[in-house]
């Protein structure tokens, strides 16, 4: 009922904006961290989407933003400016924006974010950590659109078969290459949240919360030296190395397609890299990460937030915008990345729902069948608690990792 009532207001206000040559202009700010398969800053992404959302919702002037990472996606100050709807703000002003749902709990708590009454798919389409990610206090706060999750990609079938990470370090030790692994595990976000990837593996997923501390677990913190002793190369650790990847943030993945590394870990679509530079290469898979005493994983969510002054207007056209985004056709041509051309490799995304997995395809590609098997048994990440605590985790598994590193 009360979205039948969203929809006849917007469409009478819109009858009057179309009289006049006006159209109800919507904003939105996207996730900035996927792959630029087209090579144009998303120009072609972006083009087609604001076209086919306008030829459903002519009376909607879809602004669409991607944003990018160096512009304080994770900083609370920024996004207070994008879900602020002030006329003398020029970063602000954004109806929806997309966020890691790390951040979710900090948003419902700073009132920067309001409930959504109802999500545009049934739930039973909805991967289950996605739906359980966009949760706080009882109240959606979010639509799922992207999933990920940490994946050991290899060539070497032992690797792959893994389930601890002691298998793994056997896997690794057994390798043909002289570097076994190539990844992070120098500051930023991602080792805090490896480290409770890493926890998970070893505890299970159900106390996850209790792990957001800035007490770190003895078995965890071996865990990920353990992963640190296989990224030796010429007495440079090349996971441990934060330089290289402030300045080649691919370079793990590049030292993995060009066969310098046995492995590499990462997000899935760390595949779209690999794949265009080691084109054909069939011998290339991936599994889930395992990095603790069993392999039981987390997963993140992007989701899609309104600000909270998003009134009857900017409520019909943030559902319709999500409505479109999740549907099963709009994620296959995005993650098939057809922007890019029909011959372009895929940016091997999460899509956040069921129905997405039985396109076409989805269904014929067959890193699809492996990843949907290890993302709709995962469990999220706790949308409560990291941005309190991240930077103190950071800098104890910094002094640990690479004082260990030194010893060693």
């Amino acid at each position: 009922m009360k979205r039948l009532m969203w929809a006849l207001m917007f469409a009478a206000a819109c009858t009057t904006a179309s009289a006049e040559g006006d159209a109800y202009v919507f904003r939105a700010a996207l996730f900035p961290w996927i792959p630029d398969a087209a090579g144009d800053g998303f120009a072609a992404m972006r083009q087609r989407i604001e076209a086919e959302f306008e030829a459903i919702y002519a009376d909607i002037d879809l602004d669409l933003r991607f944003f990018f990472g160096d512009e304080g996606y994770y900083q609370l100050d920024s996004l207070q400016k994008w879900l602020t709807n002030d006329p003398a703000n020029a970063a602000g002003g954004y109806h929806v924006v997309e966020v890691d749902a790390v951040l979710l709990g900090l948003l419902v708590n700073m009132n920067l974010v309001q409930p959504w009454d109802s999500l545009p798919r049934r739930d039973d389409d909805w991967i289950p950590l996605g739906l359980d990610a966009i949760q706080v206090n009882g109240q959606r706060y979010g639509v799922p659109h992207w999933l990920c999750g940490y994946y050991i990609i290899s060539r070497d079938s032992a690797v792959l078969a893994a389930e601890t990470i002691e298998e793994l370090a056997q896997a690794l030790d057994a390798a043909p290459q002289a570097l076994d692994l190539a990844g992070r595990l120098a500051g930023g976000w991602e080792l805090p949240a490896l480290y409770l990837d890493a926890w998970s593996d070893t505890y299970g997923p159900d106390s996850i919360q209790s792990a957001v501390s800035t007490a770190l677990d003895s078995s965890t913190v071996h865990a990920l030296r353990t992963v640190a002793q296989h990224c030796d190369d010429a007495g440079t650790n090349l996971c441990l190395d934060g330089e290289l990847f402030d300045d080649f943030p691919d370079s793990a993945a590049i030292y993995f397609a060009d066969g310098v590394a046995d492995a590499t870990w990462g997000y899935s679509e760390r595949l779209n890299i690999i794949l265009n530079r080691a084109v054909g290469d069939t011998s290339v898979g991936l599994a889930s990460a395992p990095f603790g005493a069993g392999n039981f994983p987390l997963g993140f969510t992007d989701a899609y937030v309104k600000r909270p002054d998003c009134d009857s207007m900017c409520q019909f056209a943030a559902y319709a915008f999500a409505q479109y985004m999740t549907e099963p056709a709009t994620f296959e041509w995005m993650v098939m990345a057809e922007d890019a051309g029909s011959t372009a490799v895929p940016r091997y995304l999460i899509p956040g729902t069921v129905s997405a997995f039985e396109t076409d395809s989805l269904i014929a590609n067959r890193y699809y069948i492996q990843i949907f098997a290890t993302t709709y048994f995962a469990a999220p990440m706790p949308n409560v608690g990291i941005p309190a605590v991240h930077d103190s985790m950071r800098t104890e598994l910094d002094r640990l990792l690479t004082g260990q590193h030194r010893r060693d």
